[in-house]
């Protein structure tokens, strides 16, 4: 074997090459499974974006489910600073006269005069009492002034607040408010022993209202916001008296905005879930959505009994469209009936419904229990976790067997180069 022009150690035999060459031929099948943990993570990624997206379309299916959250309405007053009005869902249509009797109000009390807030007001003892807190005995101390018994009042955990002000006199008063309005609210203090006294210069009552001018429709409430004069209306009353028209009008727009943040959500879902692996959990989301929101409503009988029949429809490619100025016409031909199309019923289950469903079933699963089932979602995802798991431990096996061999083929090399080493020395003894 001819040696000259050989160049790397002692033999002249770069063996570090040969073995650096081998050793990469040796990483190549670790780092092509490195490449698909990648890969699989990178799935997996898309599957948690799938599973938020789906999160979401449940919160927008759930917007929509009830009457309350569907249906939409226009409230006005002819004087929002006397009175100001608001709904809900389930409001009807129309125009009310609504009177302001009175306002609801807490009660109050105010004390005799003081020159400043720390006199001294004596020993004794001060009850509270009134609902909805238990009864309060306060003990008053030689040492308490005006202000330290302002703060005992209001670290008493009674129904009431108490601060102190100026009567315009030069003294120092203090006054004592119930938290809570209304007539079953009504707070008593009495005092003994001490310098202060008090007096109620206000007694807690109910507010009323009366509605087209009838005195069999005076309705009282314990606040100033009434809740049950007319169904689905809050009237929130901002005077001690009014006369006003409150009107209650069907609000199309905002149902449209309702539906399109559903649509949008569907679509959001729809494209998501076409970036994943095409397999039977891909087609089985995608139709499942489809024919939730193609299908009749069962049970269903009236004007509308498919949501395409109200604007919601699939386009060419794939993804659900919001056809608003249909959507509106129908909405003004039966707004119940459309709002049946998307909402739980007892006998029935809208679009919304059956979208919460098959969401439930994805992320969730079914059944409880021995006979429960995952999500199909969670089942891909164990199934990516499961291939990285197989994946690092065939790293960890060729990782090991790369140690094993690079020890083996260096010990192997190292030979060779002792044996070349040898053999140049002998001939260079040998000239």
């Amino acid at each position: 074997m001819a040696l000259a022009g050989i160049s790397g150690g002692s033999s002249g035999f770069d063996s570090e090459a040969i073995i650096s060459v081998l050793l990469q031929i040796k990483q190549a099948p670790i780092d092509e499974v490195k490449k698909k943990i990648t890969q699989v993570n990178a799935e997996k990624d898309k599957v948690s974006s799938v599973k938020s997206k789906l999160s979401a379309l449940k919160s927008a299916a759930e917007a929509i489910d009830t009457l309350n959250e569907f249906y939409s309405f226009k409230t006005t007053s002819t004087d929002e600073d006397k009175l100001t009005v608001s709904s809900t869902g389930s409001a009807s249509a129309g125009s009310y006269r609504v009177e302001v009797l009175q306002r609801a109000k807490e009660s109050r009390f105010f004390s005799n005069s003081y020159t400043s807030s720390s006199d001294l007001v004596g020993a004794g003892t001060i009850d509270i009492t009134g609902s909805p807190a238990a009864a309060v005995s306060l003990t008053i101390d030689a040492s308490d002034t005006l202000s330290s018994v302002k703060d005992k009042i209001n670290n008493s955990g009674a129904n009431v607040t108490a601060s102190i002000i100026n009567d315009g006199s030069g003294g120092y008063r203090l006054v004592v408010a119930g938290k809570t309005t209304g007539a079953s609210y009504d707070n008593a203090v009495s005092i003994v022993g001490t310098s202060l006294s008090v007096t109620k210069y206000q007694t807690a009552q109910d507010s009323q209202v009366r509605i087209d001018g009838r005195a069999e429709l005076v309705v009282s409430s314990s606040s100033n916001q009434v809740t049950t004069a007319i169904p689905g209306v809050t009237l929130n009353l901002k005077t001690d008296t009014a006369d006003v028209t409150v009107s209650v009008s069907a609000d199309p727009d905002a149902v449209v905005t309702k539906v399109k943040s559903f649509v949008d959500a569907v679509n959001d879902v729809i494209k998501s879930v076409k970036t994943l692996e095409k397999d039977s959990m891909q087609r089985s989301a995608i139709d499942g959505i489809r024919t939730a929101i193609r299908s009749q409503i069962d049970s269903l009988t009236g004007t509308y009994t498919y949501p395409a029949e109200v604007g919601l429809m699939y386009k060419s490619d794939g993804t659900l469209e919001l056809d608003s100025t249909k959507f509106k016409s129908s909405l003004s031909t039966d707004f119940n009936q459309v709002g049946k199309l998307f909402i739980d019923q007892s006998t029935t289950d809208g679009v919304a419904e059956r979208i919460e469903d098959l969401v439930s079933r994805y992320t969730i699963g079914t059944g409880s229990g021995a006979s429960a089932t995952k999500g199909l979602i969670q089942l891909k995802q164990d199934t990516l976790d499961g291939k990285v798991k197989n994946y690092n431990q065939k790293i960890e096996l060729l990782e090991r067997q790369y140690d094993m061999y690079e020890k083996r083929i260096r010990l192997q090399y190292q030979k060779v180069d002792q044996a070349l080493s040898a053999a140049a020395s002998v001939k260079d003894y040998l000239g």
